[in-house]
C-alpha cells in the first residue's frame, strides 16, 4: 500500500504544533503515513519535537524535511504533492497555507484556532477539530479518506490580501 502524504508548510514554529501533528499521525497508523515538512523550521522546534519525531519513525512513519525559505512556486508545488495539508494552530489568525491548499484542491485537516474552523467551513476545504492528538488524528483520517477537492482559481494579490486581513485595499 502507498503512504498517505501529509504536509506541514511555511515557517514551522511552536504555533504550528508539529509535535501534535506527528503524534496524531502516529495514532493514525504510522506505517500508512508520511509527513513532508517544507519551509523554514526553527531549530528549537526540531529539538522540542524530537521525541515525537523519533517515536513516529520507530513506528514506521516517514518524515521528509525541506527546511528553507520556499519560493511561492516551490510552496505551491509542495502543497500539490501531498494528499492532506495539516494546519494545527494554537493562535487565531488567517492561514495563507489553507487558502493555497483549497486553491490546489488539497484537503485540509485543521485544528485549534476557531478562525481555521470558520475558513474550513466557508471554503469547504476539509475537516477541523479541537487541538488534541485524538481529535486531530480523526480529522487527518477524514481528510485522507475524502475525495480530492476541485482546484479553484487563486485570487489576485489584492483580493487575497483583502480576504486575509479584512481590509479593503481597493483604495490604496
Amino acid at each position: 500500500l502507498a503512504r498517505v502524504w501529509v504536509g506541514v508548510f511555511g515557517h514551522v514554529s511552536p504555533r504550528k504544533n508539529l509535535d501534535l501533528v506527528v503524534e496524531a499521525l502516529r495514532r493514525c497508523g504510522a506505517n500508512d503515513y508520511g509527513l513532508l515538512v517544507a519551509g523554514k523550521v526553527d531549530e528549537s522546534e526540531l529539538s522540542r519535537c524530537g521525541a515525537s519525531i523519533e517515536k513516529f519513525r520507530e513506528a514506521g512513519g516517514e518524515i521528509i524535511f525541506d527546511s528553507r525559505l520556499l519560493s511561492d512556486g516551490d510552496l505551491d508545488s509542495a502543497i500539490g504533492c501531498v494528499s492532506v495539508v495539516a494546519i494545527a494552530h494554537s493562535s487565531e489568525g488567517p492561514s495563507g497555507i489553507l487558502g493555497k491548499a483549497a486553491a490546489a484542491g488539497v484537503n485540509v485537516a485543521a485544528a485549534g484556532a476557531l478562525s481555521l474552523r470558520e475558513d474550513i467551513d466557508r471554503l469547504q476545504a476539509g475537516f477541523w477539530s479541537p487541538l488534541t492528538v485524538e481529535d486531530f488524528a480523526q480529522a487527518l483520517k477524514s481528510a485522507a479518506a475524502h475525495q480530492k477537492l476541485e482546484k479553484r482559481d487563486l485570487a489576485n494579490g489584492r483580493d487575497f490580501a483583502t480576504a486575509l486581513t479584512s481590509i479593503d485595499t481597493s483604495e490604496m
